[in-house]
């Protein structure tokens, strides 16, 4: 399904495998060869036909694409407006797409994919086959389907289960990893996903929060899910599946015995990091990985998973680990599977009340469609919110901050507003009146020591500001670019580490000369 998915966005919606998109690119790349298709011409046009080729056949001025002759005007006219189809048909008889259509979006009844919509606006879902289920919070609206060969108890460890967590700043009796009757007890208790989001993006998969053990401080996060196993399901299981999400490395072990590892070379220690970074597009996404080799290393009664979960960094923006074993092979590449608890079924128009996420799915009988998926930037955030001050080089350098403030008539939600350069951030949903203000910070704790607790803060970033001036841009929820500047330390010798920000004089003004 995940490959279907792909599919949809590469083939449909404006995607980079549509006529809409090939067609431009073409004329584009054919424009730069044409003065040299003359001088090959010249030179080659009788190599293979007894009629030298001239640049009229590359034209295909006669129109008849039937001709032999693949021309420019074969390939613009015949070839790219039909090949989309025609490859999407191949995929779907090779069993890679689903026969299930997926929805399609539309803004006060027009087709639209995304992008700037006023606010109220209605957001509709049409010409699906089914019935369609849908999520604002950028999770899949649909769960991917398992097969049990024994019922199911094969499940051995749920998504959900019971877990303990540590963030090792010090050294800890390797016992941890292998003994179920390690003494955890000062460890962390919770359930679900293990993780921290310093911007957007990884809410969904976590429950247990690890930012302030974790950021700043260590890149290794032991877990252990004690789980239990009767003697008859033992006897059942025919194979060993270990699914998880990642950012961006680990090393999983069952009862001691290593079965896994992902983006980590060597013995891992406490200060052990992972060796290569897992994108955020990947990490929400379950990796199956078959472990039945070690299904012997399963015994009656209590079993113990015991993961060490990696951060490329200490300063990483985000980290996650999520996981389940079972004892069967998960269907997950089926159209099959079942609904979300957070998709809700779509029933009719709804004006979204701030920028979304929409991820959209059509479920037919047992069989779902790909996924169709679109940001949707409601109200004028970008003609209305503007940076207006950049303490970039404060006497504590953890104090750093940018003030942003909204110069327009009307409230508007930052939800998916992004710093893209110089700073990483993702707004959560921060609404910002009429000339009100909210601020970013580099490190919370150190700013509110130095301006205390009373500002709007919408989050810490991720990076630091550059002493020595560089470039900031912010973007909407769609990727439209509100603002993009670069500022200098020599412009203020006060603003250069003496304790006073870069302030615009006029927001609303143009930032040739504004600070």
């Amino acid at each position: 399904m995940l490959f279907a998915d792909r599919i949809h966005r590469f083939l449909f919606n404006g995607g980079v495998l549509t006529p809409e998109s090939l067609i431009p690119r073409y004329e584009r790349l054919s424009g730069e060869v044409e003065l040299a298709i003359i001088g090959e011409s010249a030179r080659w046009g009788d190599e293979h036909h007894s009629t030298p080729l001239t640049l009229e056949d590359w034209y295909d001025g006669d129109e008849r694409y039937n001709d032999g002759r693949a021309g420019q005007g074969w390939i613009l006219n015949y070839y790219l407006p039909q090949r989309t189809d025609i490859v999407l048909q191949q995929f779907r008889n090779a069993g890679l797409y689903p026969s299930v259509d997926a929805p399609v979006f539309y803004v006060d009844g027009q087709y639209q994919h995304g992008g700037a919509v006023p606010s109220g606006a209605q957001l509709s879902m049409r010409d699906a086959d089914g019935t369609i289920w849908y999520t604002l919070d950028g999770s899949d609206p649909r769960v991917p389907a398992r097969a049990a060969s024994s019922g199911d108890d094969s499940l051995l460890v749920a998504e959900d289960a019971a877990k303990r967590v540590l963030i090792p700043l010090v050294p800890v009796d390797p016992a941890w990893r292998s003994s179920a009757t390690f003494d955890d007890s000062s460890w962390i208790s919770g359930v679900g996903g293990v993780g921290y989001e310093r911007s957007t993006g990884y809410e969904p998969f976590f429950d247990v929060d690890v930012t302030d053990q974790m950021y700043g401080r260590s890149t290794s996060c032991y877990i252990r899910i004690p789980f239990d196993v009767t003697p008859e399901s033992l006897a059942d299981l025919p194979a060993l599946t270990l699914d998880v999400r990642y950012d961006d490395g680990f090393v999983a072990y069952l009862n001691g015995v290593e079965i896994a590892r992902r983006n980590f070379d060597g013995d891992p220690i406490w200060t052990s990091a992972a060796v290569a970074q897992n994108s955020d597009l990947n990490a929400v996404e379950f990796e199956e990985i078959d472990v039945s080799d070690y299904l012997d290393e399963l015994r009656p009664g209590r079993n113990l998973l015991a993961v060490h979960a990696l951060n490329i960094s200490t300063t990483s923006s985000d980290f996650l680990f999520s996981a389940t074993l079972a004892g069967f092979q998960s269907t997950g590449g089926s159209t099959g599977g079942a609904v979300s608890a957070k998709a809700s079924q779509y029933a009719g128009p709804f004006a979204p009340a701030r920028s979304v996420r929409v991820l959209a799915r059509s479920l037919q009988g047992t069989s779902w469609s790909a996924l169709n998926e679109a940001v949707f930037g409601v109200g004028p955030v970008a003609e209305f919110l503007r940076i207006s001050e950049v303490m970039y080089h404060p006497l504590d350098p953890n104090a750093e901050y940018v003030e942003l403030t909204n110069i327009g008539s009307e409230t508007i939600d930052l939800n998916l507003v992004a710093f893209t350069d110089g700073i990483d951030f993702a707004f959560p949903s921060v609404e910002l009146a009429p000339g009100a203000y909210a601020l970013v910070v580099r490190d919370r704790a150190a700013f509110e020591a130095v301006y205390g607790q009373e500002l709007n803060v919408a989050g810490q970033y991720a990076g630091s500001l550059n002493d020595a001036g560089e470039e900031l841009e912010l973007q909407d929820a769609t990727g439209q670019v509100i603002e993009r500047f670069d500022y200098e330390d020599n412009w203020y010798d006060i603003t250069d580490g003496v304790g006073f920000s870069l302030t615009v004089k006029d927001p609303s003004a143009t930032r040739a000369d504004g600070f």
